[in-house]
């Protein structure tokens, strides 16, 4: 197989995309964005911009500015609380907002961002804070144990099963926007958003920390893993032969560079989705495996 399936790369690309509510959408109101202090030298060091960081990381920390931006993102209070709890957590967390502001002030001291422009300054720190956020989790991904992986492809799984056909082919036809994933979020269910939340944190947290990848793959893995694909889809053909054959052809499609009808693919992966997470022993971790390493693939 000289690609690896659709499935795998589009089911983790829907877990990353909950990446984007840890990546604090930086939007201060003007009643708070009078707070920070900068620089007046037009030519900032990255100890300047590092300071200003600081303050900023400070002022989101604040319980009303984290309400505020949950409040921006659903409408939904207990999703709210969330959100926002996971925020405090991830700005409380010291060693990572140390790599964060070092990181961070690199890159605007490289884009010459100007600390005298507010809105600008917060906009450049958003786009940044949000890239940032997706380096790691791609880093940290690969970290997760097998238990760890497991469930978040199951919250994966859970909330594609609660798409309605409409919401299936927004998604899988690629549309990628702020009103597609507010879409998402209000069909998550807390508790899976919970998990999403705290998981991707984790894979943030240690790629930071850089504790040793759990979900590596061997070429002898591969292979084993596609045996064990393969062996998941064969045994539907027994109980639902209609699914089999979609999954068989997604994936002939796969190795032709074809692109599906986006509701059947929709359809297909949620379901391959649910028997990666359900199955067992050594099949299931490998399975899990391949969905990062497919993912992490596509990033190449």
């Amino acid at each position: 197989m000289s690609k690896l399936p659709h499935f795998s790369r589009l089911a983790l690309a829907l877990g990353l995309s909950t990446t984007l509510l840890m990546s604090l959408p930086c939007q201060a109101t003007d009643a708070h964005s009078n707070e920070l202090g900068y620089a007046s030298s037009t030519r900032a060091t990255s100890n300047d911009y590092a300071a200003t960081l600081e303050q900023l990381l400070t002022l989101l920390e604040k319980p009303q500015m984290l309400q505020s931006m949950a409040a921006a993102i659903t409408n939904d209070s207990t999703k709210q609380n969330i959100i926002s709890n996971h925020m405090s957590s991830l700005l409380s967390d010291q060693s990572l907002r140390q790599v964060l502001v070092e990181h961070i002030a690199t890159k605007l001291q490289q884009r010459g961002s100007s600390l005298n422009d507010t809105s600008a300054l917060l906009r450049a720190i958003g786009d940044e804070l949000q890239s940032a956020t997706l380096q790691f989790f791609n880093g940290g991904i690969s970290r997760l144990s097998d238990s760890e992986l497991q469930q978040l492809l199951g919250s994966i799984a859970n909330t594609a099963n609660r798409w309605d056909d409409q919401t299936c082919q927004v998604v899988f036809s690629g549309a990628s926007n702020s009103g597609v994933y507010r879409t998402l979020l209000e069909q998550l269910d807390p508790q899976d958003l919970e998990n999403f939340l705290h998981l991707t944190t984790q894979a943030v947290l240690y790629e930071v920390k850089d504790q040793p990848a759990a979900n590596s793959m061997s070429g002898s893995d591969l292979a084993k893993a596609n045996t064990a694909l393969f062996k998941v889809i064969g045994l539907w053909a027994f109980s639902d032969p209609q699914a089999a054959q979609n999954a068989f052809a997604l994936l002939q499609g796969s190795m032709q560079d074809q692109a599906p009808d986006p509701v059947t693919l929709c359809h297909t992966s949620r379901q391959l989705l649910t028997e990666i997470v359900r199955a067992e022993g050594s099949d299931g971790s490998l399975l899990r495996r391949l969905v990062v390493h497919t993912y992490l693939n596509q990033l190449q």
